[in-house]
């Protein structure tokens, strides 16, 4: 499956509800952004990519007054990365099938609070230690492994099964 999907910041350009439209530069490098109260929402994929590129901008506040933020990207069962405030300092954690494989806690150096930040990654699924999982925050590296096994798509498959149903706990955003 190939496809390219570029949101400039609209809730509305998402596939599934509960996003808000927010204007403001502050938030967004192009005045546009939108907020999600909801978890477990952004966009609705008709098939598993083997493959996923992703970029985006993202407003994080100060993490002492975020308790309860949370930005979770991510596909299959938790195969991704996960940005929370613990007290003073953003955690940035890296996850396959949901078990934490590298945390970042000193991220003064690379999260600016109250400010945009830029996401990028890079997920490739692979069963014979050919996976890849690379992933940069304001452009320092934060992880990058190759030849990982990782595994999301049609990993349980029954013929009776519907494979977009099949560990598909995160969506992708």
């Amino acid at each position: 499956m190939a496809f390219k999907y570029i949101n400039p910041g609209y809730a509305e350009l998402l596939s599934v509800r509960g996003g808000t439209t927010v204007t403001g530069e502050q938030y967004s490098k192009t005045g546009i952004s939108f907020w999600q109260t909801q978890m477990n929402r952004g966009l609705l994929l008709s098939e598993i990519p083997t493959e996923l590129y992703g970029r985006f901008d993202v407003f994080l506040k100060n993490p002492t007054i975020a308790e309860d933020a949370l930005v979770w990207v991510c596909i299959g069962y938790y195969n991704g990365i996960k940005i929370s405030p613990d007290r003073a300092v953003w955690d940035i954690e890296i996850r396959k099938d949901g078990r934490n494989i590298y945390s970042l806690t000193d991220t003064a150096g690379v999260i600016r609070t109250d400010a945009v930040n830029t996401l990028w990654f890079h997920i490739k699924q692979g069963n014979h230690a050919d996976g890849i999982m690379h992933v940069m925050v304001n452009g320092h590296e934060i992880y990058h492994a190759q030849n990982e096994e990782l595994w999301y798509a049609g990993r349980f498959r029954s013929k009776d099964s519907n494979p977009l149903q099949q560990k598909r706990r995160c969506p992708v955003i």
